[in-house]
């Protein structure tokens, strides 16, 4: 069922990792116009973002942003690059469409100074951690980008019938790997596990890999910035459904 204009109060962002919303929390603590935002951490993968997509919008949400870090699958997308997600599709071929005109608004909003591309992201199960696993990624599918979320919260928009987005930075670009033990440095909500950081760096085997991967977040997280800084003012873009 379609909900009521008076029950769409707000657009619910959602993100699966402490790391992804430090940009966004402190571009709110400087915004005094950012009442219509409501921030929900998911924690990694499907399941966790489909449970927050769905108290989102039982709490209210009229519109869902999937907002975060994503790896990029395009050898022209390199780190720091923004994906606005027109669509998303996942392993068995499902799709997802984004709310067109929600995009356009968007597109038309990003402040300056990034590298912007919009269309399709690939939603996998799984982690993929290297090169190779990301250009098979890119031949089936033909996305920009691929994170572990957004088709969750695209799957929640579509059975309540709320209008969705994607706004995702890359990380890591096709050619960058990703250090092995990773996902351990994460706690099932999404929160940093300082446990998994340290037994990382215990890791001689792993420096190289972690060092060039903090250099591939700082770029991003200067991303997300601007985005956060960018977008926050204006509700995202004020959704059109929620304008009405």
């Amino acid at each position: 069922m379609i909900q009521s204009a008076p029950e769409r109060r707000f657009v619910a962002v959602i993100a699966a990792l402490q790391a992804e919303l430090r940009q966004l929390h402190r571009a709110r603590a400087q915004c005094t116009s950012d009442r219509g935002i409501r921030v929900f951490q998911s924690g990694a993968g499907y399941a966790a973002s489909h449970r927050a997509a769905e108290r989102a919008v039982a709490a209210g949400a009229g519109a869902l942003v999937s907002w975060g870090l994503a790896g990029g699958l395009q050898p022209r997308l390199g780190t720091g690059s923004v994906i606005i997600a027109t669509a998303a599709t996942d392993s068995a071929g499902a799709r997802w469409q984004a709310h067109e005109g929600w995009v356009t608004a968007v597109l038309s909003a990003l402040p300056a100074g990034l590298t912007v591309e919009s269309g399709l992201l690939y939603c996998s199960d799984r982690m993929l951690v290297t090169p190779d696993a990301k250009a098979a990624a890119a031949r089936r599918s033909g996305a920009l980008g691929v994170d572990m979320e957004t088709h969750a919260i695209a799957a929640v928009a579509a059975q309540r019938q709320v209008p969705w987005i994607g706004v995702r930075v890359v990380a890591d670009s096709l050619l960058h790997g990703l250090p092995a033990g990773l996902s351990a440095c994460v706690d099932d909500d999404g929160n940093t596990r300082l446990a998994g950081v340290l037994h990382m760096l215990l890791r001689p085997g792993r420096w190289l890999a972690f060092a060039n991967l903090a250099v591939c977040y700082r770029r991003a997280d200067r991303s997300l910035a601007l985005l956060a800084s960018g977008l926050l003012p204006t509700a995202f873009a004020a959704p059109p459904v929620l304008a009405e």
